[in-house]
């Protein structure tokens, strides 16, 4: 395992344009995360001077939601920073995967980055470079990673006269103009990340760098899908002029659904919409008149669209001498000669170092299932009518479970656990039992397949032999059952035999494996002795 000044690096994960993320164990066996910083920022008296400046900085912002630095090493050959470690997804991983944040979560997260940036800010600390790759989503609530560092390379980013940093798309058009980054860009970040989580779309859409700054300039907002009230508070955050854009407290407000406030209500006034395109007007004129040509039409460009990206006075951007800007996977890509500072998962800040026991997905019961299973299959043998039912039932019942605990869970990591939570399952098992009920239909129709097959050639040899019957109908079953439980449809199953064994005290889980393995035994010794009943088929019909 490689060491770095008294910190073992336990993997690699994650890389961006500052430094290279390793999760890594402290003196004390403590998990943490370093960041070791790039050769062409340590190699730089200049950024070493600015990174001793920031750590001190940095050592002095507290508060939940913000990653806290514990140790840096500015001296040394090796340039890193240490923050504590984070377990959980970030903003932008989340929504990729689970779609937008519904209106409840998005207050959680609107108020717990505000926590965050207001602490930051109190420290004297700017954050220039908040996006959704900068937003863990911990299990008690977002934490915001990356703050200050960024600044850090102001002195070997980019040697250009007039260029700015920051993401396309999360920079404020008042730094884009020129003006020096400060709170005001962070709280208009900030806007613009909400906006992201609550149509899971890029604030200011897609395409070329030019482009998205040209939206940014004139402030058009995607807020397609979003409640009209929402969107003009989203909207109005954004505007490009700081006068006339809504203070965050203000859209804090509207997101929780405060409309109430005079001042909310004052300041969201609709957009002001995008200057028309010059027409000629139709002119009246004699009927004798003669035909004339009228001139041709000139479109005037929209205000704002002239190179935005250029720090004015300064002199404009070359596009030719910059890498070509890619859009994915990273939404915008950063104005800066190195690829854009991606947020390993991991990387973070005040979190506990181990998660609640609700956030960690329940650990296998292979032991119990599979004694479950035999003594279920065992039924088949005296009632292969309810053997059947029993399965189906099964299916969708832990089917409904295992679905109705994923979401909670990772509900719960989105936006924290609240008292609500339980009410909010038990309305959503309805549902949660619908979608079972189709999931479980391919794994039923494969077990009677294979189960059928298997009685019907335990049928013709027990004619002929008498006594391979029992057995063989056993193994069937025992197939039947094992093939549809390892379905892939059949996962969500499996996750709730796993949520349902883990949530029983052991004795009570030894007591159900005992019985499921008693009630195999005896069937097993009644029906192979030759003593069993005929087979009940009900509700099945019976075989010919």
């Amino acid at each position: 395992m490689q060491g770095i000044d008294g910190y073992h690096l336990v993997r690699r994960i994650g890389a961006g344009g500052m430094g290279t993320v390793h999760e890594a164990l402290d003196a004390e066996g403590n998990r943490v995360a370093v960041k070791v910083l790039h050769e062409s920022i340590a190699a730089d008296p200049a950024a070493r001077d600015r990174l001793r400046r920031e750590v001190e900085l940095l050592h002095r912002v507290r508060g939940q939601g913000v990653a806290r630095v514990l140790d840096a090493e500015v001296d040394g050959v090796t340039a890193f920073v240490v923050t504590e470690l984070v377990d959980g997804p970030t903003l932008e991983d989340d929504v990729r995967e689970h779609g937008p944040l519904d209106a409840e979560e998005l207050g959680g997260l609107a108020h717990g980055l505000a926590a965050g940036l207001r602490s930051i800010h109190a420290a004297g600390v700017t954050h220039r470079d908040l996006k959704p790759g900068n937003v863990m989503l911990a299990p008690d609530g977002p934490v915001i990673i990356d703050f200050g560092i960024a600044q850090v390379a102001d002195d070997v980013r980019l040697t250009q006269t007039g260029m700015v940093t920051g993401t396309p798309g999360y920079l404020d058009p008042e730094v884009l103009a020129g003006a020096d980054p400060g709170p005001d860009g962070d709280w208009w970040a900030w806007a613009a990340v909400l906006t992201f989580a609550a149509t899971g779309r890029p604030p200011f859409g897609r395409g070329t760098m030019q482009a998205v700054l040209g939206r940014v300039s004139t402030g058009i907002v995607d807020t397609a899908g979003l409640p009209d009230d929402v969107a003009a508070a989203l909207a109005a955050a954004l505007d490009p002029a700081p006068e006339r854009r809504l203070p965050p407290e203000e859209l804090l407000a509207a997101v929780d659904g405060d409309w109430d406030r005079p001042a909310l209500t004052a300041l969201l006034a609709p957009p002001p919409p995008s200057v028309p395109r010059t027409s000629v007007l139709p002119s009246p004129r004699p009927p004798s008149s003669e035909t004339r040509v009228l001139p041709p039409v000139v479109d005037e460009p929209y205000p704002g669209m002239q190179q935005p990206w250029q720090a004015a006075p300064q002199q404009a951007w070359q596009p030719e001498s910059q890498r070509p800007w890619q859009p994915e996977p990273q939404y915008p890509a950063p104005v800066q000669q190195h690829p854009p500072v991606q947020a390993p998962p991991g990387w973070g800040s005040a979190a506990p170092l181990e998660p609640p026991e609700w956030a960690r997905p329940p650990r296998r019961r292979t032991g119990a299932v599979a004694a479950l299973g035999l003594g279920l299959s065992a039924l088949a043998l005296v009632a292969p009518g309810s053997w059947l039912v029993g399965l189906a039932a099964l299916l969708v019942v832990l089917g409904a479970v295992g679905r109705g605990t994923r979401r909670l869970r990772a509900g719960r990591l989105r936006r924290g656990p609240r008292r609500s939570d339980a009410a909010r399952a038990w309305l959503g098992a309805p549902a949660h039992l619908l979608w079972a009920a189709g999931a479980a239909l391919p794994g039923v129709l494969l077990a009677v397949v294979v189960a059928g097959g298997g009685w019907w050639a335990a049928h013709g040899i027990g004619v002929a032999s008498g006594s391979a019957t029992p057995a063989l109908t056993w193994a069937a079953a025992a197939a039947g059952l094992a093939l549809a439980w390892v379905a892939p449809p059949s996962a969500s199953a499996r996750e709730g035999a796993r949520a349902v064994l883990g949530g029983l005290p052991v004795p009570a889980v030894r007591a159900v494996v005992l019985a499921a393995l008693t009630t195999a035994a005896v069937l097993g010794v009644v029906v192979l002795a030759g003593n069993a009943p005929d087979p009940v088929w009900s509700p099945l019909p019976e075989p010919a």
